[in-house]
């Protein structure tokens, strides 16, 4: 689990539907409304994910995922939490020396 930074957002993996789940929370009761999910199509390579982390910009996503061998890197609209894959590097294709997790788009 990972909440955004700005407390509005909860963000979850789905290890055995290979997906990020977004509910979104109320500020002031905390109660959380399912928002949607981010399902990996084929074309992420998001097999097993493992964990998730949120960039202290807000604006990034970082899934590690095990079945997958890859990090997902998605992008997080702030106002909305609605999650967009932008990148996957994958064990093998990329060498993933180090990752920028405070970089603005």
């Amino acid at each position: 689990l990972a909440m955004s930074g700005d407390g509005g957002f909860m963000y979850a993996i789905g290890v055995y539907d290979n997906a990020v789940h977004t509910w979104s929370r109320d500020r002031t009761t905390g109660v959380l409304t399912y928002v949607a999910a981010l399902v990996d199509d084929g074309t992420m390579h998001m097999q097993g994910p493992h964990t998730l982390h949120i960039a202290a910009s807000g604006l990034r996503v970082f899934v590690a995922c095990t079945r997958g061998h890859s990090i997902v890197v998605l992008a997080r609209d702030a106002t909305t939490g609605e999650l967009t894959h932008l990148d996957s590097t994958i064990n093998g294709e990329r060498v993933v020396t180090s990752i920028a997790t405070d970089v603005l788009p």
